[in-house]
């Protein structure tokens, strides 16, 4: 008989699972023995996941979440703290109560994601109650909650709720020992309450590319310098490195290509975009670059772009491109490519453009955005495409505009801003580089992207607390360097070849010893089995 594990989450899931946290999630259930059945409990997100080995059962927000948000964004200096609100809210939702008890009915244990939402869990009959951190909620929050008004008492909610679900929990995980320690501490918790599950990879599904590979594949970018690649979702200390690339590490290495990659790259909407690149991902024939990508927003329709963009158009059988595409203020769109321009009014009805293209190499499509109109006033121009379509050897073929990740654009000389990627997108980047960086220098719990460099055998440099969760953070494993010491660090690796092969060799060997997924997750199940009353 199957063991029944509900897994609480204050968040929609995604898929592929792209952060941290959401890959966390994932891999820790999905991965689990044979005999085990895992539902995760989850807000409404526009699209379910596919292709996952979980049950996914999602609840509607209450209708005045959205309005609570908006108030809690202007009394806390724009930063919205959606969990809290959501942890606030979820009490009161009758249908998450609902949702909660027909779930929980035939299940013998309860993983709580974080610690939100898990209130209604305990007005319901007694099961196993594990409290999943996936870092140290209190001390995050304090790092990337902006001074004002609400922050004391959205600190002060946080505080209480964590501490009461360590409290009410039969068990806590935590990714790191620096996390244990720190939870026992906090909240006077009992130290053998606590076990360390750490993060991992699929080290199967990714490995590393011979010499001859990784070259082929540089060229294939059309790379002429070395890369260095930091991989970061849009979250404080991620946004912090990235700055650290642009301001610090870029202008004081020009010899080298830094491409920051994933959400973090919307930081960059409004930075000056440099369009004379030459760093192209051919994977589905749409990398482009622009003040903003074609980015698929949650609860959004459509895909938005701004002020300026661009496409190439990799393949010779595509002959005409159309977007449907509407703008809320009366624009003038200019799409160029060769010797062709076409120009069209954009208005909020959305309307198809049919842009021809030529033999001719390279095939760009440059796209810019006026306002139609003589405005005194400022505004942000911006056009959302619904639907692309290519045509190929004389026929229409319909784009999921899903598929349309490949969006990069300059933000200096020699960094190149990636938006989120595809898994296919992930894997020529991590060939490509020649060195992985993780300069953070705040946050708790682990870093998944450090395992992922890992698996595909890439050295790595970062700090003392990017490697939280490397055991004793060996030198063998990664190099570790503060933040007023990197770029030298950097520097003296990267003219180190030898140095370099070391690393990536350990580093592959370690995260395919201890940091496995599926090992990992055979783990937790016997903490599972021995939590279970």
């Amino acid at each position: 008989m199957a063991t029944h594990v509900v897994s609480i989450k204050p968040y929609p899931s995604t898929w592929p699972p792209d952060s941290g946290g959401q890959q966390r999630s994932y891999h820790m259930y999905a991965n689990l023995p044979a005999g085990y059945k895992t539902i995760v409990i989850e807000p409404a997100s526009p699209s379910t996941p596919a292709n996952t080995e979980l049950i996914h059962i999602s609840w509607p927000k209450p209708w005045f979440s959205a309005a609570a948000e908006i108030i809690a964004s202007l009394l806390n200096r724009g930063h919205a703290d959606n969990l809290a609100v959501l942890d606030i809210l979820s009490s009161a939702s009758a249908v998450y109560r609902r949702t909660l008890s027909q779930v929980i009915t035939p299940a013998s244990i309860v993983c709580v994601e974080h610690c939100y939402a898990y209130e209604p869990i305990l007005r319901l009959p007694r099961r196993a109650l594990i409290y999943s951190a996936h870092n140290v909620e209190y001390d995050l929050k304090k790092i990337i909650t902006p001074r004002s008004f609400l922050r004391p008492f959205l600190l002060k909610h946080v505080f209480v709720r964590e501490k009461k679900l360590c409290e009410k929990a039969d068990h806590i995980i935590t990714c790191t020992e620096v996390d244990k320690k720190r939870l026992s501490n906090l909240y006077s918790i009992p130290l053998e309450k606590i076990t360390v599950v750490p993060n991992g990879s699929d080290t199967t599904a990714t490995k590393p590319k011979t010499p001859t590979e990784r070259e082929a594949t540089r060229h294939r970018l059309h790379s002429k310098r070395p890369m260095i690649l930091f991989l970061g979702s849009l979250f404080p200390p991620n946004i912090a490195a990235a700055n650290f690339i642009t301001n610090i590490l870029a202008p004081a290495l020009p010899q080298y290509t830094f491409v920051i990659a994933g959400s973090v790259g919307a930081h960059f909407t409004n930075t000056h975009i440099h369009a004379n690149h030459d760093l192209i991902l051919p994977t589905s024939g749409w990398p482009g670059y622009g003040f903003a990508p074609l980015d698929y927003w949650l609860n959004r329709i459509g895909h938005w772009t701004s002020a300026e963009f661009g496409l190439h158009i990799s393949d010779p059988n595509i002959t005409a491109v159309e977007l449907t595409s509407a703008s809320f203020i009366p624009s003038l769109l200019t799409l160029q490519t060769g010797d062709t321009t076409v120009k069209h009014i954009l208005t909020p009805w959305p309307e198809q453009t049919v842009i021809p293209l030529s033999a001719k190499k390279p095939r760009w499509i440059r796209g810019t955005i006026f306002p139609s109109i003589p405005t005194t006033q400022t505004v942000r121009l911006g056009m959302a495409t619904q639907r692309l379509r290519l045509k190929r050897k004389g026929i229409w073929e319909k784009i999921d505009i899903g598929q349309v990740h490949n969006i990069h654009r300059w933000v200096a000389a020699n960094v190149c801003v990636v938006g989120s990627l595809s898994e296919e997108e992930k894997e020529l980047l991590l060939a490509a580089s020649h060195l992985a960086i993780n300069p953070v220098a705040a946050g708790s719990g682990s870093h998944l992207k450090m395992f992922e460099y890992m698996a595909s055998g890439l050295p790595i440099l970062t700090t003392p607390i990017g490697a939280r969760g490397i055991a004793d953070q060996e030198d063998d494993v990664v190099s570790i360097a503060p933040l007023d010491q990197f770029a030298s660090t950097l520097k003296t690796l990267m003219e180190n070849e030898t140095q370099r092969q070391n690393l990536s060799q350990a580093a592959r060997a370690y995260v395919v010893r201890t940091h496995d997924w599926k090992n990992i997750s055979e783990a937790f199940a016997r903490l599972l089995t021995s939590v279970v009353p």
